[in-house]
């Protein structure tokens, strides 16, 4: 039975009054164990956008976008991205100023160290223009003094630099003095142990604590832990076909 025309322009002005990918503020949280491990994630926005963000809140704590209470303590972040065709763009940044992008939280320092560690993106001088395509977008969450060298199956930068020689890769090697990477300022540290902090007067070690919030987004979900760089890039094609998917079934 053929519609009216009566019921084809209701449904007609519903489908042109109601949005059909509504944006949406999403977080995640979880706990490294090792100074070596990466977490991705994927975001999607259904048309081109303004507005959007992510950030971290691990470090120095703040209210999450659900509404939650993130402790501070969690150790210095890096965050990397990759547009939509998987070409990397620059990395986020870290400051105190209370004018960037991710809004959900005020980018305080923490009260141990003084510093705004907690990293966000985009900024003015990383992403111009303010506008974002359509597509699917990758992000990984790293420790910071490791971060990606190229695209998302590259060994990131630890990984790297220890692959051209025969010491061990070095799970915890932002307390091993001599190590690459940042080093921990002073003090008495673990050496034994991971998530040192450069910025901490007293070198104290971190936790492996992280938060991070995606902003007027269609959709974000975590896609893996520290993948082996073969299922990396079978993981990150089932996130985007997933994502896909998500967005046929709102609309």
């Amino acid at each position: 039975m053929k519609p009216s025309l009566r019921a084809s322009r209701m449904i007609a002005l519903f489908l042109v009054a109601a949005p059909l990918v509504p944006a949406a503020n999403v977080s995640f949280s979880g706990t490294f164990t090792s100074d070596l491990q990466v977490q991705f994630f994927t975001f999607t926005v259904a048309t081109d956008t303004a507005g959007v963000g992510f950030g971290t809140l691990g470090y120095a704590g703040g209210t999450n976008a659900n509404g939650q209470t993130v402790e501070e303590g969690g150790f210095d972040p890096h965050l990397d991205l990759w547009d939509p065709s998987g070409n990397p763009m620059n990395p986020g940044t870290f400051s105190c100023v209370t004018t960037n992008p991710v809004t959900l939280y005020n980018p305080a320092p923490d009260s141990v160290t003084g510093t705004c560690g907690d990293t966000y993106y985009p900024t003015t001088l990383s992403f111009p223009g303010g506008v974002w395509a359509a597509g699917t977008y990758t992000v990984a969450l790293e420790v910071d003094g490791n971060p990606a060298t190229g695209a998302t199956t590259d060994p990131f930068l630890i990984a790297q630099l220890y692959g051209q020689s025969s010491t061990p890769l070095p799970a915890n090697f932002s307390c091993i003095i001599g190590a690459p990477g940042y080093q921990p300022a002073g003090g008495t540290i673990d050496q034994t142990a991971p998530f040192c902090d450069e910025y901490s007067p007293t070198g104290a070690q971190r936790t492996g604590g992280w938060a991070i919030d995606f902003v007027n987004v269609t959709s974000a979900s975590e896609v893996a832990s520290t993948p082996e760089p073969g299922t990396l890039g079978l993981a990150l094609l089932a996130g985007a076909v997933l994502a896909a998917r998500r967005i046929r079934e709102r609309a």
